[in-house]
């Protein structure tokens, strides 16, 4: 029987994922969502959080993702993000140091609109090492 459905995922303007895949876990507004082949169609927020992807019957890629939408319609699930990085891809010591460099620009900077910016950024980059950590 065949359980897979179609997922396209897009980050910056680049497809970083179209293919058949068995289920998705998506990191929703309302909390997490799992995908199916089947789903009812829907519109839904994306958190920040791990998005994971079952290509086959064994294993899930993780993602990292930012802020974005998640649309199933007619069978295939599309998803949208502001950022996103495939954590079997992160490079530790970059992360670090992105890490570090965002903690100084908090630090020194004067406005709070940009330190609620770089927050968030730093969030997800301390998401991301989590993530790389526990892999």
């Amino acid at each position: 029987m065949n359980n897979f459905f179609k997922l396209k995922i897009v980050a910056a303007n680049t497809i970083v994922l179209d293919r058949n895949v068995n289920m998705v876990i998506v990191p929703g507004s309302e909390g997490f969502m799992a995908v199916l082949k089947g789903h009812v169609d829907m519109l839904s927020l994306i958190n920040l959080g791990v998005l994971e992807v079952k290509i086959d019957n064994n294993a899930f890629e993780k993602y990292v993702v930012h802020n974005g939408i998640c649309r199933i319609k007619n069978g295939v699930c599309e998803i949208v993000v502001r950022e996103l990085i495939k954590v079997a891809e992160i490079d530790k010591n970059s992360l670090i140091t992105s890490i570090s460099d965002i903690q100084s620009m908090i630090n020194n900077s004067l406005y709070e609109d940009k330190k609620i910016k770089l927050q968030q950024k730093l969030e997800y980059l301390n998401l991301c090492l989590k993530n790389y950590m526990e892999r």
